[in-house]
């Protein structure tokens, strides 16, 4: 038997299907940044919002005390908007954290709920 020659369509073919499936890669690792962000935001909202009711502070009272409006707190709150560090920073602040120890709960958090989830 002879040698099977390779066709340049066949290269172009195999270039073309290759160029596809990077995009599909680039499209699923896409989607899956988005889902974290989610998780990530919707792990603050809780941690806010169960901090805020521990010390039995209004979200009036927390936007007050660290300078941002009511809205922002309860978009935040309920997950529909994420926050920057700088008013994650302010609202910390204004529960009696700083930003360090409110990161640690949220990840003590995250690891807690993923210990649960694969039980």
């Amino acid at each position: 038997m002879g040698k099977k020659r390779i066709h340049e369509s066949d290269i172009d073919a195999a270039v073309l299907i290759m160029r596809i499936l990077e995009e599909d890669l680039k499209k699923l690792k896409l989607r899956q940044d988005r889902a974290t962000e989610k998780n990530i935001q919707v792990t603050v909202a809780k941690i806010v919002r169960g901090l805020r009711r521990e010390h039995g502070m209004t979200q009036q009272q927390l936007a007050e005390r660290a300078g941002i409006s009511q809205t922002y707190i309860s978009l935040i709150e309920s997950g529909r908007r994420s926050v920057n560090l700088r008013r994650l920073q302010s609202m910390a602040r204004a529960l009696g954290y700083e930003l360090s120890e409110l990161i640690k709960l949220a990840e003590q958090k995250k690891e807690i709920r993923e210990r649960t989830k694969h039980r």
